[in-house]
């Protein structure tokens, strides 16, 4: 018999999952950075995100679907609301922008920016991300938390995702936390305003706005 939905069962996904990505992270991608030309690496590791995260992502979504806040088909087909997306790409790109004059003192085109990684690092990043942090982690909080509380707690679980990949790279500290604080304001953004369209396709583009922005706004 299946077991309820609960935040025991959400948290313990996270952490089977943060551990397969640690081993994939640790093992694999160093060496496929390291072996390839930019456009095959991004293919590649590309194709390996795509299967574990999506593959993670549908099963626990269809699993637990019908007792989900919001459903399987409900957040692929529901209409995008641009009430909701619009007013959110303004704040998006007014909080890079801010951000990085504030704490940078200035900004300019990122000339180290190369179309290959608009597949992994947007588009992919896009789909992938929020259909497992917002699809699965947050959807399964919020059927049994308070969907504000799922906010919060799936935003600090979508920071602690990003951390083995600064392990591996030897990220500084500083950066480390710098990176940190965007990221739990992505993931608060993201999150709202799937809270509020009931659709996916809105975090989805909210996210690839945000990365895409990221990498081609560098900093004096």
């Amino acid at each position: 018999m299946r077991k309820e939905l609960s935040i025991k069962t959400v948290i313990s996904t996270f952490i089977v999952f943060i551990a397969i990505w640690s081993i994939r992270t640790a093992l694999l991608k160093t060496f496929i950075d390291d072996n390839f030309t930019l456009w095959t690496k991004e293919i590649i590791n590309g194709l390996i995100k795509s299967i574990i995260w999506a593959g993670f992502a549908y099963y626990f979504i269809k699993k637990y679907d019908d007792q989900l806040s919001i459903k399987y088909n409900q957040m692929l087909r529901s209409p995008i609301m641009f009430k909701v997306l619009l007013p959110l790409i303004g704040v998006v790109a007014l909080y890079h922008i801010l951000s990085k004059i504030i704490v940078f003192g200035g900004l300019y085109f990122n000339h180290g920016f190369h179309p290959s990684q608009l597949i992994g690092t947007v588009f992919l990043a896009g789909i992938l991300e929020e259909f497992l942090f917002r699809g699965w982690f947050y959807n399964g909080i919020s059927s049994v938390l308070s969907e504000n509380k799922a906010i919060i707690i799936s935003s600090i679980l979508f920071v602690l995702i990003h951390y083995p990949k600064y392990i591996v790279a030897s990220t500084t500290i500083p950066v480390m936390l710098l990176s940190s604080i965007g990221i739990f304001v992505a993931g608060v953004i993201f999150g709202w305003s799937f809270k509020k369209s009931k659709s996916l396709w809105v975090p989805i583009i909210l996210h690839m706005i945000w990365n895409i922005v990221s990498i081609t706004i560098g900093v004096v």
